[in-house]
């Protein structure tokens, strides 16, 4: 809600006078309380016109000036407020006013509770607008989608009121050594070698995995998503390429050791019929959702804070970003659109402390040349993909681009971390098993024979 200083607050039980008087006063007799809790607080903290006229005074002197009782009234006369009282409160003096509230103030204790005090009415006012503005919208039939994201906008917004705190380094020290100490609330991939590399997907990263078409960036993300339900971990997949049924008939093969192209043509034996049973039933008691239907932004993003909030989802895979249609904030050529939506995915980690991987095509100039491995510049359609996230990984299948001559088996394979706040950046080396869409966890003497067996058929200039 735009508050404007002409219109009187009209909130039953949901202001204190007292309160906003008193923290005003105190910041006339007490300049430098101001700034201790400058940052938590707005002009929507304070409920009377007069006392909005005030703060706002002192808020612009704040930026100028020194603030005391003189430089306050004569900011409160050369605005106006003065004759502006006089004929909105019927001869309202707001010098007199203002004189009269400093008087009962000797001292500056007690003024953080104070603020929180403020910041509690001020919130429920704000409930109380949002309520209202609900109901007008549903009144007016409005889309019920833009109730919900001015829902899910205005409530992000009335949580961060007065969140700010000070700087305090024995509080930020103890955080290091706690950042130190071993802990839960990072989740793993299980792939080995990528958690020996990244430790863990931290809460409130953007993690990005981007690859050329056909180069298993789906089935590595999928790999992580089957370990996280398979180690009892709530995930939440938003599929905007393949349908529910596909994607669990990847995860369900691979959990089960069946070739992708026998469940494709119905080829099962009867083990093969057993083993599938058997892996079905053991993911219906696992915690993990899956979504082929939300292709807006806004409906993801809703969709997300759902799962976290209401199953207390872990981690959020995303496949993937160039197929989703930009709802949210101004619209503009699809490069913007999807740096819109980079961004919002990183602030929905942040707000929600939550890893999400979200999946990302790159460029197809890469086939036409010589050097086929990846990198940053590569991201497609936006640089500020890179700007948001804060881990970048690309899929590279050096045997793909010799696949006249067929594809091996077991593929040697490179994850390469091009970015990683974090982590730092590197490459790992891994295989990749074609006929089940799968990446292994090989030992590093098993990826020197399945590299050393490629090395022969691949362009050792390009790839190796």
């Amino acid at each position: 809600m735009q508050y404007n200083l002409m219109s009187q607050s009209e909130f039953i039980g949901q202001e204190n006078l007292d309160v906003e008087e008193v923290v005003l006063a105190t910041f006339v007799n007490y300049p430098e309380s101001y700034f201790k809790v400058a940052d938590q607080l707005s002009i929507r903290e304070f409920s009377a016109i007069e006392n909005k006229y005030i703060y706002s005074a002192i808020k612009e002197l704040a930026e100028v000036s020194k603030i005391d009782i003189a430089t306050v009234t004569d900011k409160l006369i050369t605005k106006k407020y003065l004759s502006l009282l006089k004929e909105t409160k019927h001869g309202f003096d707001i010098v007199v006013h203002l004189n009269g509230i400093c008087e009962r103030i000797e001292s500056d204790a007690h003024l953080i509770q104070h603020v929180q005090i403020l910041n509690g009415y001020a919130k429920r006012r704000e409930l109380v607008t949002l309520s209202e503005e609900i109901l007008q919208g549903c009144n007016d039939m409005v889309d019920p989608v833009e109730v919900i994201n001015l829902i899910s906008t205005k409530i992000v917004d009335i949580q961060e009121m007065g969140d700010i705190e000070e700087f305090d380094i024995l509080k930020e020290n103890k955080n290091v050594y706690h950042s130190l100490e071993p802990r839960n609330d990072g989740v793993k991939s299980y792939l080995h070698k990528v958690d020996e590399f990244i430790y863990c997907f931290e809460p409130t990263e953007l993690i990005i995995l981007a690859a050329a078409p056909s180069m298993g960036k789906t089935a590595l993300a999928l790999e992580i998503f089957k370990n996280q339900i398979i180690n009892d971990v709530p995930a939440a997949y938003f599929s905007l390429e393949m349908g529910t049924t596909q994607l669990l008939n990847r995860i369900y093969a691979v959990e089960s050791g069946i070739p992708l192209a026998k469940m494709r043509k119905r080829m099962l034996t009867t083990n093969e019929r057993n083993s599938l049973d058997k892996t079905i039933r053991a993911f219906e008691d696992k915690k993990f959702w899956v979504d082929d239907r939300a292709r807006k932004l806004s409906h993801i993003a809703n969709k997300i804070r759902k799962f976290v909030i209401r199953h207390h989802v872990k981690i959020v895979l995303v496949d993937y970003l160039q197929l989703i249609t930009c709802d949210v904030g101004k619209q503009g050529n699809r490069e913007q659109e999807v740096a819109n939506i980079s961004r919002t995915f990183k602030e929905l980690a942040s707000e929600l402390r939550i890893p999400i991987i979200a999946l990302s095509q790159i460029n197809r100039a890469i086939h036409s040349r010589s050097n086929k491995r990846p990198t940053l510049g590569d991201l497609r359609e936006s640089g500020a993909i890179e700007q948001d996230a804060d881990m970048v990984c690309f899929v590279h299948r050096p045997a793909y681009f010799n696949i006249e001559q067929g594809l091996p088996e077991v593929e040697y394979a490179e994850l390469i971390f091009a970015k990683g706040r974090s982590t730092g950046i590197g490459t790992i080396e891994i295989a990749f098993q074609s006929s089940m869409t799968k990446f292994l966890n090989n030992s590093h003497e098993e990826m020197k024979a399945i590299k050393r067996s490629q090395m022969d058929d691949l362009p050792v200039s390009d790839e190796f």
